[in-house]
């Protein structure tokens, strides 16, 4: 029976796949019929065309204007749909909305995210647990919320009622063990928090990542370390190797990459190397082009002038997407790297730099607007605090 499914999945995928690419193919005035008629089905039938198109949702997500949006999120994400392609839409859907769904969607989202700190702070201690219980390396991350304080309440030796203070990742980690070893429960109610995640876990893939990765021990993998001390090796790394964490490992030199440079440890010559070395990876071309152009993504938004280099390097596909091309482009600003920024708009061209400037406008104006919000409101709670004295 599991080969006639596996079976039936695959063709029913490559089916999604030639679809997918047909609806790519349409001219511009086709795909705009096309949707249009999309966007004017009911809430019910929305529904049933998202979950057999879900690639559809990115072109209509700026014009929905229905209830049942967030149902329509989780269809997609559920599917696959890649997070960047839904936000920053101009949508009546709040990003902070659809991060949530995705990452508990998506669980592995929580580390890719962990170079997007603006993202990373909009997923809510609640997401978090949910995306824990369907992969533990969650607690690999970054993520803000995971240093989040939490309040237990239970018993003292006394028998007293007593409050013990927590994070959510020591809560996540004790959820882990308690799943492992039930036997280890304190009686006294300060496990209940734990215990209450812990009955969650029924997926079997839980256990093979805890084991795979001897979490329980908390023990990095070798290959991780390995790329640490030696980046130069992932010119040669097994797709195998880099597969580990989901794809955690790949992302070890430029996330070594960014850190070295921040604290200018290495020189920008020398990484470059190192991120050159790691793009020319021949284990790379087992890797789907979502995984190839996120990996693309990060390391031009470390080293930009790498993006030069991209169709030599056999990214040619990669370039051409809005999300490298910009990340590219803010990185070169962010260095005061002008003459490299306006070099890489001429090399472009005038129709894809112009998406390049308006989208690159657009990300400006949103920081602008979220810092003057945070401005405002601490001045707020300032005038406020003034006057209780």
């Amino acid at each position: 029976m599991g080969f006639f499914k596996n079976l039936f999945n695959s063709l029913k995928e490559k089916k999604a796949n030639k679809e997918e690419e047909q609806f790519n193919n349409l001219s511009a005035e086709n795909k705009t019929i096309y949707l249009n008629k999309v966007k004017n089905l009911s809430e019910t039938q929305l529904e049933k065309a998202i979950e057999k198109q879900p690639y559809l949702l990115p072109h209509i997500i700026a014009d929905l204007k229905v209830d049942n949006y967030i149902k329509l999120i989780d269809i997609a994400t559920k599917k696959g749909v890649d997070l960047f392609d839904l936000i920053d839409k101009n949508s009546i859907i709040d990003n902070n909305t659809i991060v949530n769904i995705a990452v508990e969607n998506q669980p592995a989202l929580v580390l890719e995210l962990d170079d997007m700190p603006n993202l990373q702070e909009m997923i809510t201690p609640e997401t978090l647990i949910q995306a824990f219980v369907k992969n533990p390396e969650v607690l690999f991350s970054n993520c803000p919320a995971l240093n989040k304080r939490i309040v237990l309440m239970g018993q003292d030796k006394e028998g007293k009622v007593a409050k013990r203070s927590s994070t959510l990742r020591a809560q996540l980690q004790r959820a882990m063990n308690l799943y492992f070893r039930p036997e280890s429960e304190m009686g006294n109610g300060f496990d209940d928090f734990a215990k209450s995640i812990a009955e969650q876990i029924n997926d079997a893939k839980f256990v093979e990542i805890v084991a795979g990765n001897k979490m329980t021990t908390r023990v990095t993998t070798a290959a991780n370390e390995t790329l640490k001390r030696s980046p130069e090796k992932g010119r040669v790394v097994p797709a195998k190797t880099l597969h580990k964490w989901n794809n955690r490992v790949m992302y070890t030199i430029p996330n070594e990459a960014r850190k070295g440079l921040k604290k200018s440890k290495v020189s920008y010559e020398t990484y470059t190397k190192y991120l050159t070395g790691l793009l020319s990876n021949p284990s790379l071309n087992s890797f789907t082009n979502e995984e190839r152009t996120r990996l693309v993504k990060r390391c031009v938004s470390i080293v930009p002038e790498l993006y030069f280099e991209l169709r030599s390097l056999n990214y040619a596909d990669s370039a051409e997407k809005l999300t490298v091309q910009l990340s590219a482009y803010e990185a070169f600003k962010a260095m005061k790297k002008d003459d490299y920024a306006d070099a890489l708009l001429d090399y472009l061209g005038k129709e894809q730099s112009k998406k390049v400037l308006a989208k690159s406008k657009a990300n400006a104006t949103r920081k602008a607007n979220k810092k003057a919000k945070k401005t405002e409101t601490a001045e707020k709670e300032m005038s406020m605090d003034r006057y209780k004295y």
